[in-house]
């Protein structure tokens, strides 16, 4: 996962995120059982995402073609748990055996058209494995209808909540959740829970993508080495930096991972210090 740089807000989006977030207030308070919203709305923006994040998406970090989601990283609607996690089928990208619970009748519906809370996802990410999921650190707050099928109340705006499930748009250093082995297997960083819920959430162990990610983690973990031994200042050690900063560059193929496995292995250097080497 990569931190992204959020696109900016294009001119006239609020006015238009008001008047669609003033009719989903209006659905509350007539108690409906299941809000309606506008699902065209977000997919207008999308161009902004794409090109923020490179093609790229937010969780797993797979160049996308025409494909790919406009994420709610806070779900609009019904909020999920998880029953059992299930698993990836071999050579097909479906899962199988991964089954979930309602937990909350409402999401966080005022975020629905919230620019804050959108990030360009693929479709694997988003729809089989993400879903209506968003773990936090405490437990929900449970319903105190009984006879209710929710076993948990919806979250209200005031609620102030820990979320678990890494977003590529915040300030959280990656780096301190996640890991990965030097043949890509990525793994939760000191047992981190943000880092366990959101391989759990998003399927980022899935088998597919440890394939694609195998021999690029493989390739920087040779430059990284090799740089970890080179000697300060040399010719040597500058081609190093070079090549580390290709496989860690936005463009390439999971830069995040890259720059995560050089925080953990590089033994004296940050990313920053590496993009400065040069200058």
């Amino acid at each position: 996962m990569l931190k992204w740089n959020r696109p900016t807000k294009p001119e006239g989006f609020q006015a238009k995120a008001d008047v669609e977030t003033e009719k989903i207030r209006v659905q509350l308070e007539s108690h409906t059982t299941k809000l309606k919203f506008n699902d065209k709305f977000w997919g207008g923006y999308k161009s902004h995402f794409v090109h923020a994040q490179r093609n790229k998406c937010g969780y797993c970090e797979l160049g996308m073609s025409s494909y790919g989601d406009i994420d709610h990283y806070k779900p609009k609607s019904v909020v999920e748990e998880i029953l059992t996690e299930g698993e990836e089928n071999e050579d097909l990208f479906t899962v199988s055996g991964r089954t979930f619970k309602k937990s909350c009748q409402y999401g966080y519906w005022w975020l629905a058209y919230d620019w804050d809370n959108y990030l360009l996802s693929c479709t694997l990410c988003n729809q089989p494995w993400k879903r209506a999921l968003f773990p936090l650190s405490a437990p929900r707050t449970k319903n105190p209808e009984r006879v209710s099928q929710y076993p948990h109340k919806s979250p209200e705006i005031s609620d102030r909540e820990t979320p678990l499930l890494l977003n590529p748009y915040s300030d959280i250093d990656i780096s301190l959740h996640l890991s990965y082995t030097e043949i890509g297997l990525i793994k939760p960083h000191n047992s981190s829970d943000h880092g366990r819920q959101t391989i759990i959430t998003c399927g980022l162990d899935r088998p597919s993508l440890y394939q694609q990610r195998a021999s690029i983690a493989q390739q920087a973990m040779k430059s990284i080495n090799r740089f970890a031994d080179a000697d300060i200042g040399s010719g040597r050690e500058r081609e190093l930096v070079e090549d580390i900063l290709d496989l860690g560059n936005e463009k390439s193929q999971f830069p995040g991972m890259v720059r995560v496995m050089f925080a953990r292995y590089s033994g004296r250097f940050t990313w920053a210090d590496l993009e400065n080497y040069l200058n």
